[in-house]
């Protein structure tokens, strides 16, 4: 059984993660079966491989999200069986107002033991991610073609994205982005290598 852990940084990245585990696994000729029980919700790809996902959400569950792997994942086994994908903002901690502070991610690879650990990571908001398909987003906010990422301000992609919806349907975060995030071109978005999807293809599926 090939065992993944996925901590995200907030809950608009676990749904755009989900949807790319969709989106490689529909390539392979598989299906994500969500599987509840008493403590925790998981998930199957296929037979061999099992999926858990922790979202930090607030500065406070950064430290938490280490015990819940050694809580959840490891348990009884080694943290050597496990793969870690930690997908976060790189650049999170430097704004005014902040979840983060810039030790909190490499504190928590301290708690993981010897799982393997892999960034997927980058100065960049996942709206900057979603907004390499700019042609996907436009279409799905219902945008004038005459418009341009550049006739947007804004330095991070949230802060763009947010200037777009005032110029089509409003943007929104977390579960209100899903169906937003599932009217965009993945494979669009793998290729620009704004973060290193790909590696969730290698070490998953490949």
């Amino acid at each position: 059984m090939k065992k993944i852990a996925f901590i995200f940084e907030g809950e608009t990245e676990q749904i755009f993660y989900f949807h790319l585990l969709d989106f490689f696994a529909q390539k392979y000729n598989m299906q994500r079966e969500e599987v509840r029980d008493q403590s925790e919700i998981y998930h199957l790809l296929g037979e061999n491989i099992i999926i858990k996902h922790w979202t930090v959400g607030t500065i406070t569950q950064v430290p938490t999200s280490g015990r819940w792997f050694n809580r959840f994942c490891v348990s009884e086994n080694d943290s050597r069986d496990w793969i870690v994908f930690l997908c976060y903002d790189t650049d999170e901690y430097r704004n005014d107002i902040t979840k983060f502070d810039s030790d909190d991610w490499s504190e928590l690879r301290k708690n993981l033991g010897d799982a393997s650990v892999i960034d997927i990571a980058a100065a960049a908001d996942i709206e900057d991610v979603m907004l390499t398909d700019f042609d996907g987003v436009s279409r799905y906010m219902g945008l004038n073609p005459r418009f341009t990422l550049a006739d947007f301000p804004g330095r991070k992609g949230k802060v763009k994205m947010k200037a777009i919806g005032r110029c089509g349907k409003p943007y929104h975060e977390g579960i209100r982005a899903k169906p937003l995030i599932e009217a965009l071109d993945m494979q669009k978005i793998i290729d620009s290598h704004i973060v290193p999807l790909e590696q969730i293809e290698l070490h998953i599926f490949g």
